[in-house]
């Protein structure tokens, strides 16, 4: 068996396990299911579970590591656009290509609801926020490096949560990826202003 057949049954496996740990966390609530529960359904052993997810949580952001790379491979490959112009740019890309990471439809309307209902979901994405951020500061210029990158991540969310809101209003998905960039657009001017501070 080669690598290429090993690794796409390693992808295959593990969004199995997401995807039908998500379905419990639907049903259930985040909260009543446990990992041991997630396996029993999934066909697999608890251990096979941690050997695709770190965490319980990890089960229903199976994207955000992907998210990450995104991330990283947009600055590790922006030439000679400076990392806001880049950042701007795939955000650009996203929307117009309907990407799930800037969506807002009902699935995902349904999923942050889940999430806002789990403390510990909650506290996760304070996590992947800090993750996000500690990722851009390699990539920014000193020596306000972790300033800047807490701004656009504190402005990513922001943003994301005004298109949420838009979606929550009845507003076309469409409408609520235009908040989305219009939050990011004020987000990378002050990102400019503290890169000169």
């Amino acid at each position: 068996m080669d690598e290429g057949v090993r690794e796409r049954k390693k992808r295959e496996t593990r969004a199995q396990i997401s995807e039908v740990a998500t379905t419990l966390f639907f049903e259930r609530g985040f909260d009543a299911v446990t990992v041991e529960d997630v396996a029993r359904a999934a066909g697999v052993s608890k251990m096979t579970v941690f050997n695709y997810f770190l965490r319980k949580e990890d089960l229903l952001f199976d994207r955000e590591s992907e998210g990450v790379e995104l991330l990283r491979s947009v600055l590790a490959n922006r030439g000679k656009k400076s990392a806001l112009v880049a950042l701007r740019d795939e955000v650009r890309r996203l929307v117009a290509s309907e990407s799930v990471f800037t969506t807002f439809d009902h699935s995902v309307l349904s999923f942050w609801k889940l999430v806002q209902g789990s403390p510990a979901l909650r506290a996760r994405t304070r996590e992947l926020a800090d993750e996000a951020r500690d990722s851009l500061v390699p990539h920014l210029e000193r020596p306000n490096a972790d300033l800047v990158a807490g701004v656009i991540v504190a402005g990513w969310r922001a943003g994301y949560r005004a298109g949420l809101e838009a979606a929550r209003q009845g507003r076309s998905a469409k409408k609520a990826a235009a908040e989305l960039e219009r939050v990011l657009d004020v987000t990378l001017v002050a990102a400019r202003a503290a890169m000169r501070g």
